[in-house]
């Protein structure tokens, strides 16, 4: 359990030099995409798919956890945050896709 939620686009140049913020927010995006894709080999289409990171000593990306039914709520609490429309949106736009497919 967490007491608090942040965006990390806020919380990550607070720790590292903008270079390593761009770094880390590509890995992230491919890490969560190859998951995804992995998950979806083994299991079929999730639809939508959170996934936990963790960022080590070292600044590596670990994955924590992967859920098949994201709990949208924790949103609501992150100030600023600008894909609220998104969370919402990418998984029927995803069914969208799907029924052409």
């Amino acid at each position: 359990m967490c007491e608090h939620i942040y965006d990390v686009v806020e919380v990550l140049p607070r720790l590292f030099s903008q270079e390593k913020v761009n770094d880390i927010l590509q890995s992230l995006r491919n890490v969560s995409v190859k998951a995804a894709q992995e998950a979806e080999i083994h299991m079929g289409s999730l639809r939508e798919l959170s996934v936990d990171f963790a960022i080590d000593k070292d600044s590596k990306l670990r994955i924590i956890e992967l859920n098949g039914t994201p709990q949208k709520s924790i949103y609501k609490g992150i100030k600023n945050f600008k894909s609220k429309k998104m969370i919402y949106s990418r998984p029927l736009e995803y069914d969208y896709y799907l029924s052409r497919s």
